[in-house]
């Protein structure tokens, strides 16, 4: 699947091969592409990678990084129940999601040739019997892909409410909930945001399976209708082609949205909250992991040693306050 994208002023190419993953009852093996219930358990790992408890850290260096996180299954039904109180997926559909995020590869091609080709998910190993858990489940330790834990370090991701995103019902709103948290950086109670419709098309190209311009706009208004905890209130001036005639024809209309009080005050903590978040998430980034010696001398390893400690005092008290662990709203 290939699609052109266009996203503040910036074209983009995106390339999408389908994971080919088999049916269990078939065994037959199949091609999917990733859908709503594959994005809530992407987010649910970059969830569950801010929380405080949790394994996760970033290898590699500041050019490219990613994100190894160690979780169970039980812990991602329990995080994308949240919103519902009620596990919404059970272990196998997980399993096969997991699956199908890391078989699919996305390829990213910008206006200066620059070219990013990963699959969603880098790497799944199944580490056997989590002890802790009291369903037994196995633990997994996931590696995200280099274009998300680039995002992540890079602090493009902000402080962002996960449980009004899983209570997404579909693409399109969560899109939309993204877009306004990217969107209201310069938050204030009576600050409204407006974008053209025949933009959101061009960064959401689902739409154009609507071929009526009416058909697009009645999606988009149901998506924002589904985000009342967000909007307070939204206006809609459609904007017609005049042809001569009594029939005019619309071709685009100019959307207006004001936030509520709760999520401006998010976005306000967010704005107090990114800056040195990406400061220091790069100085987690540069601190240089001692290498093992194979076959050194005792001293050799007692230097090894007192390296690692101090590599590892020094990680924990940068990542405590890292960009992860500002990502989603407590």
């Amino acid at each position: 699947k290939e699609e052109e994208l266009e996203i503040e002023g910036k074209k983009l190419k995106i390339s999408v091969t389908p994971a080919r993953v088999k049916d269990s009852k078939t065994g037959k093996y199949l091609d999917y592409l990733p859908g709503l219930k594959e994005q809530k358990i992407l987010k649910t790992l970059i969830k569950i990678a801010s929380e405080e408890s949790s394994d996760a850290s970033f290898y590699g260096n500041s050019v490219s990084p990613y994100l190894v996180v160690t979780t169970t299954y039980h812990a991602i039904q329990k995080g994308i129940g949240l919103s519902s109180g009620k596990n919404k997926y059970n272990k196998g559909q997980i399993a096969k999601a997991i699956k199908i995020l890391q078989n699919t590869n996305v390829t990213i091609l910008d206006e200066q040739g620059i070219e990013i080709s990963a699959p969603l998910l880098s790497s799944v190993v199944t580490l056997g019997k989590d002890l802790d858990d009291i369903k037994n489940n196995k633990a997994l330790c996931i590696g995200l892909s280099p274009i998300f834990s680039k995002s992540i370090a890079l602090g493009s991701f902000r402080l962002y409410n996960y449980q009004k995103d899983m209570e997404s019902p579909d693409l399109l709103t969560s899109y939309l909930y993204s877009k306004l948290v990217h969107k209201f950086t310069y938050a204030s109670n009576n600050r409204e945001y407006s974008f053209m419709a025949s933009s959101l098309l061009l960064e959401f190209p689902t739409l154009k399976k609507w071929k009526r311009f009416d058909k697009v706009l009645t999606k988009i208004e149901e998506a924002i209708k589904n985000l009342s905890s967000t909007v307070s209130k939204y206006e809609i001036d459609n904007r017609y082609l005049e042809n001569g005639t009594s029939r005019k024809k619309l071709i685009d209309a100019k959307i207006t949205i004001w936030g509520t009080d709760e999520f401006i005050k998010e976005q306000i903590i967010s704005n107090a909250k990114k800056e040195k978040s990406v400061i220091d998430t790069q100085t987690l980034l540069e601190i240089k992991r001692p290498e093992q010696p194979e076959n050194g001398s005792e001293k050799e390893f007692e230097s090894y040693i007192k390296e690692a400690e101090e590599y590892n005092k020094n990680k924990d008290s940068i990542k405590a306050t890292n960009i992860i662990n500002n990502i989603f709203k407590e």
